[in-house]
This record gives C-alpha cells, structure tokens and sequence, in this order.
C-alpha cells in the first residue's frame, strides 16, 4: 500500500449521504421528520399493520425504518440495481417492522435517501456529493463513480465451490 492508494467508498458512503441530508436540511429544503412520500412519491409499500408511522427521512438515516438491510444478493453476483429496479422492489414489498419499532442496518434506507438528495438538488448523488462535499473540503482524491487506477484490492475468501 502506498500513501496514493485509493479505497472503495463502501458504507463510508451513509457518511456523505447524511451529510448531504444534513445539508439539504441547513438549506430548509427538508426536514427529518418528513414522511420520505413527500419526496418520492412512489415509495409506498405494505405496512406491518395498518396504523404504522410513514418512514420518514430520520428512519432512513437511523436505520430505524423496517426496510430490510438489501434489494437483493447484488453483494454475492455483483448485479448492483438500478433506481427503477429499486423503486420496483420496494412497492412490491412488505416492510419487515414497523418504522421505530427496532433498529436494523439497512443499505437500502441509505439508497432511498440518495434518492431523496437527488430529487431534491435535481442532480444525481454522485455529482452533488463532489460538488458540494468533496470540492469544498478539497478532497480532490475522493470519487464516488470514477474508475481509480490505484484502487486497492482487498482479500477474499475462497467459497466451498472454489470461487
């Protein structure tokens, strides 16, 4: 490893995208306890019970909303999902809890939110993160989409199958 050499985001990405809530929020663009309907209005799906809070933009960033940790097994094959496969799933769906009822990590809260950055800034999660997170604290070396040529390889483990 050299003093150059690059990381993948991974989860360091919720930091930038609560960030970039956070920002939105300083902006009176939103606020937390917002249902996250307000914002994307497609994002309905099956309660637990009836009388169950709307997720709320504070749900998504607690990880306190009932959404489960994925979409589906993108970590194992690679097959990340796109925005419209996303919103697919989750109206196809039943929530595993109810908002505020237990805390569960969840990847899929952190895209919702990087949905509601986007719908609101009108950019994509990528260029509003560089252009208001990377570019003001000179973080000239941070990407969230560019191919890095000294990206680190990190180990894995062998599967029972060889892979």
């Amino acid at each position: 490893m050299q003093t150059d050499t690059r990381f993948r985001m991974a989860s360091r990405s919720m930091l930038f995208t609560a960030t970039s809530i956070m920002q939105l929020k300083e902006q009176n663009k939103l606020l937390l306890d917002d249902p996250v309907v307000n914002y994307l209005p497609w994002f309905k799906f099956k309660q637990v019970t009836s009388n169950a809070p709307l997720v709320t933009i504070e749900h998504l960033l607690t990880h306190n909303s009932g959404l489960p940790r994925e979409v589906s097994s993108h970590w194992s094959n690679f097959n990340f999902p796109t925005n419209s496969e996303v919103r697919g799933w989750i109206t196809q769906r039943q929530a595993a809890f109810s908002p505020e009822v237990r805390w569960k990590y969840s990847n899929l809260a952190y895209t919702v939110a990087c949905m509601v950055v986007e719908k609101i800034s009108g950019m994509s999660w990528a260029d509003y993160t560089n252009e208001n997170i990377f570019v003001p604290l000179g973080m000239d070396a941070s990407s969230v989409d560019k191919e890095e040529p000294e990206l680190a390889v990190g180990y894995g483990i062998r599967m029972p199958d060889g892979t």
